[in-house]
């Protein structure tokens, strides 16, 4: 498969999701604390594996679950709307856009 890259809702030109479950965040100057810019590399993002075995990211400081990232941009997924996102395989490492899908809590 190949990966698509698309920029994280409410993050456009700072952070993008791909369809294969990967977080980058992008090249860009940011202000100091001084007034200045500075800039900043882009990187893949490595994230964190948490509680039953999730994985998260900090964007801007916020945690947020790899596969509701990409359900967001990928499946037109929103958090709040009492759906989950569900792993098809039950892997929850594998947060690539074609093992997920969105269904009713009593689904999951």
């Amino acid at each position: 498969m190949e990966e698509i890259w698309r920029s994280i809702i409410d993050y456009e030109g700072k952070y993008e999701v791909s369809s294969l479950g990967n977080i980058r965040s992008l090249d860009r100057y940011v202000e100091t604390k001084n007034n200045s810019k500075r800039f900043v590399r882009g990187v893949v993002m490595k994230p964190q594996k948490v509680g039953v075995g999730y994985y998260q990211v900090k964007i801007a400081g916020k945690a947020r679950y790899v596969q509701q990232l990409v359900a967001e941009s990928f499946l037109e997924f929103r958090t709040g709307t009492g759906k989950e996102v569900h792993h098809i395989d039950y892997d929850k490492s594998n947060n690539s856009v074609d093992n997920l899908m969105v269904v009713s809590r009593s689904y999951n």
